[in-house]
């Protein structure tokens, strides 16, 4: 009977470790791949639930303006006002403030603007964290007139 050598075992080992190697590395990628692809998702979902709370106060009132601390303030008799507090929209109501999006989901660069002709132009760049901390950011704008707006 013959059996393996000392060299060749070394040699098996040292091959299986390669090959192990390049396994762990393409499952990594994987795995950073889908946290990605989750974030943005979530990125997405956030991002539409938000500008469409916004879209619904703002057509659901009758003016708006943007007063001297940036806040989009609405006439309305449901929504008074939106505005960023520590990269959160909050919806101003007269029975209070309320989030419409976790801290983990940051809102930055928040602009909000009056055109001459009522309608109200909105862009922001939110960003949400995957797993391993990596950021994902995304730019979500759009355009809409209050009511009494043609």
């Amino acid at each position: 009977m013959r059996g393996l050598t000392l060299i060749e075992t070394l040699m098996y080992l040292a091959l299986f470790s390669m090959l192990m190697t390049g396994v762990i590395a393409s499952l990594l990628q994987v795995k950073s791949g889908t946290e990605r692809i989750e974030a943005s998702a979530r990125l997405t979902d956030e991002g539409h639930f938000l500008l469409e709370r916004v879209r619904y106060g703002i057509e659901h009132a009758s003016a708006a303006r943007i007063d001297t601390d940036f806040r989009l303030v609405l006439t309305s008799t449901e929504i008074e006002a939106f505005e960023i507090s520590d990269g959160v929209l909050m919806e101003v109501t007269a029975g209070g403030t309320l989030p419409l999006n976790p801290a983990s989901t940051a809102i930055n660069d928040w602009r909000a603007e009056v055109a001459d002709t009522g309608e109200v132009r909105i862009s922001f760049l939110l960003t949400v964290h995957t797993l391993s901390g990596s950021p994902v950011t995304s730019l979500f704008r759009g355009s809409f007139s209050p009511l009494n707006v043609p």
